[in-house]
């Protein structure tokens, strides 16, 4: 699995000296040239993958090979961006969804009507016309699987806006009357 530890032991008859692997074969592997131990940190990639690896047993008679095939596959996306967001009314939305393993496609459920997300970016938008909390989930994927998490969404009325003139006049010593309408 990418992002974990691989190991391999390379056995061999007639008395192998040394071991080793073919050079080039993966910058990422490492082999103990006196137990054949062959180890490394696969790398992380959002698509399975294999490689094939040429090994190598030594001796005063000259080296053996065979060749190793081994199946990188993705780690499953682990989301970590937050779990709350907000918003206000009558305005755009966005959110962005965040996770690792690189993830390829993004999705999201139980959301209103109105909301999307890029499947590509995993960039959540949509347009909410009032005042509202929900809770949905969002999901990032690749070919290792799909890791998902609750989102809250809290959606805030809109800032009041002031409507009334914002200029007033008065006559001194008289009673002073102004209406606020927003």
């Amino acid at each position: 699995t990418g992002g974990s530890l691989f190991t391999y032991s390379i056995e061999a008859g007639n008395n192998p000296t040394s071991y080793d692997i073919a050079k080039g074969a993966a910058t990422w592997l490492t082999v103990n040239p006196e137990t054949g131990q062959v180890s490394g940190i696969a790398p992380i990639l959002p698509f399975i993958v294999q490689q094939q690896i040429q090994l190598l047993a030594i001796n005063d008679g000259g080296t053996g090979t065979a060749t190793l095939t081994i199946t990188i596959t993705p780690a499953t996306p682990v989301i970590s961006s937050a779990a709350t967001a907000e918003g206000t009314a009558n305005s755009g939305f966005q959110y962005q969804i965040e996770a690792s393993n690189l993830p390829t496609e993004y999705q999201i459920a139980g959301f209103p009507a109105g909301y999307s997300v890029d499947m590509d970016s995993g960039l959540i938008t949509g347009s909410p016309t009032g005042q509202a909390s929900f809770t949905g989930q969002i999901f990032a994927g690749n070919a290792g699987g799909t890791g998902f998490a609750t989102l809250a969404v809290t959606i805030h009325r809109p800032v009041p806006a002031i409507t009334s003139p914002l200029t007033a006049s008065g006559v001194n010593g008289t009673a002073f009357s102004y209406q606020i309408t927003a």
